[in-house]
């Protein structure tokens, strides 16, 4: 049997904040949600799944052709902790670990992945983080080895409660990439990206 690394990409806020979904704002004349999935098909991850919410009738409507990979959270309130354990339980058992993106964290670069990745791979930890002027960002890979561990965390404390509980299975890997830090959580966020951009 294969074994395979893959992607869950957390999209179920209710982008309150934004006040429209984050998944379907534009970056670089792609939605922040297709260009994840892009990098992540390109870092060879599969299968790759969406977590959405209330959204998703609209998500389905402007990309059809992510349908098949979209996951619903009916109760998006209960935070990302959720969203990820859904993901998490629909992969099948030949996945050796999950590299979980935030929607609202689409400007890392693909030679991010592809580090992380391959630190993954080389047995540096069951969790590999990516550093960048000494914080932690996204995406986040965690191994199969802590997935029971973060079906069980709880969902108040999130999956920080399993990075933090074991300082010695981390590896944090150092990045040249300040978009794995970016947040897009606002529309001042937004404008500033799209200046950037």
């Amino acid at each position: 049997m294969t074994e395979r690394l893959a992607g869950i990409i957390l999209a179920a806020g209710l982008s309150k904040r934004m006040g429209r979904p984050k998944a379907l704002l534009q970056i670089g004349g792609e939605t922040f949600l297709a260009r994840i999935v892009r990098l992540a098909r390109r870092a060879g991850l599969d299968p790759i799944r969406i977590v959405v919410s209330e959204h998703r009738a609209l998500i389905e409507k402007v990309q059809p052709e992510l349908a098949d990979h979209l996951i619903t959270n009916d109760q998006p309130e209960l935070g990302q902790l959720h969203s990820l354990r859904l993901g998490l339980r629909s992969l099948p058992q030949n996945c050796t670990g999950a590299m979980m993106f935030l929607v609202d964290h689409p400007k890392m670069q693909p030679a991010t992945l592809q580090k992380i990745v391959r630190a993954f791979k080389k047995g540096k930890g069951e969790i590999i983080l990516p550093v960048h002027a000494g914080r932690r960002g996204h995406p986040v890979i965690f191994g199969r080895a802590v997935f029971e561990e973060l079906l069980e965390a709880p969902l108040d404390k999130g999956a920080r409660h399993v990075v933090r509980s074991r300082p010695d299975r981390v590896c944090e890997v150092e990045v040249d990439d300040a978009g794995i830090l970016a947040d897009i959580d606002t529309p001042g966020d937004y404008e500033e990206l799209s200046g950037n951009d």
